[in-house]
């Protein structure tokens, strides 16, 4: 079973390619203009039989996939930008740690002892 799923995860890749590209998009485009020149719908039914049923769903495709992919590299962009922030934020809390922590050992911070106030 390990192979059949590795098959269809390698064809789901290799068509999701092939999918979002523009050349796919142009072809669709001229497949769909060779069409309506051998034989154009009729009527505004017919029309609209055909933008919805032909256009959409074959030239909106290629369309929507490249977009897909567009918004998923704006993304990973933004999330390799924050998890440098995150690091930085990260090595400033330690080193702001580590201060903290010699400066306990120094006695520069100690907690007021149960009794005794200031003044």
């Amino acid at each position: 079973m390990n192979a059949l799923r590795r098959f269809n995860k390698f064809l789901a890749e290799k068509l999701a390619d092939l999918i979002s590209t523009m050349p796919l998009f142009y072809a669709c485009n001229a497949f769909i203009i060779v069409c309506l020149l051998l034989q154009p719908p009729s009527g505004a039914p017919g029309w609209a039989a055909f933008i919805s049923s032909n256009w959409f769903q074959l030239v909106a495709l290629p369309v929507l996939a490249i977009a897909n992919r567009v918004d998923i590299g704006r993304l990973t962009k933004y999330h390799q930008d924050e998890i440098v922030l995150l690091r930085k934020e990260l090595k400033i809390i330690r080193e702001l740690a580590s201060l903290s922590a010699a400066a306990g050992a120094i006695g520069v911070f100690k907690a007021p002892q149960k009794g005794k106030t200031d003044g």
